[in-house]
């Protein structure tokens, strides 16, 4: 388990399997991590847990991965960002552009299927380069 000192993720995903698969992967490399599958707990979680970096699913029924970014934009979050998402990259890269224009730090976009060898080098870039 990692410790006290461990970087943090916040992964949040309304598909819970793929939240626990990606928490496995982060845990495995030394970050602590808080799973929510539910864009409504979003603000909270984020101030609760204070993670250094987010995954964040952009479609999610009800408070979708968009307005999650509009949130950590007004508070001016300095959180390393990594979207994901099951459509079309092309979204994934509008919404990129869109919280990079917000002044959000987008560490990467994560397509799904995920690729979990390569979410564990980009996890392992970003907790090395802190």
């Amino acid at each position: 388990m990692a410790g006290a000192d461990a970087h943090r993720i916040l992964v949040v995903d309304d598909e819970p399997d793929i939240g626990r698969l990606i928490g496995l992967v982060a845990t495995s490399i030394g970050y602590a991590v808080r799973l929510e599958n539910d864009g409504h707990r979003f603000a909270d979680a984020y101030h609760e847990f204070a993670p250094h970096v987010i995954m964040l699913d952009l479609t999610m029924p009800g408070v979708d991965g968009i307005e999650c970014l509009r949130f950590l934009a007004a508070a001016r979050a300095e959180t390393d960002i990594l979207l994901m998402s099951g459509f079309d990259e092309r979204m994934l890269e509008a919404a990129r552009r869109l919280a990079s224009a917000q002044g959000l730090k987008v560490a990467g976009i994560v397509p799904k299927p995920i690729d979990m060898a390569s979410l564990e080098r980009k996890l392992d870039q970003l907790r090395a380069a802190s």
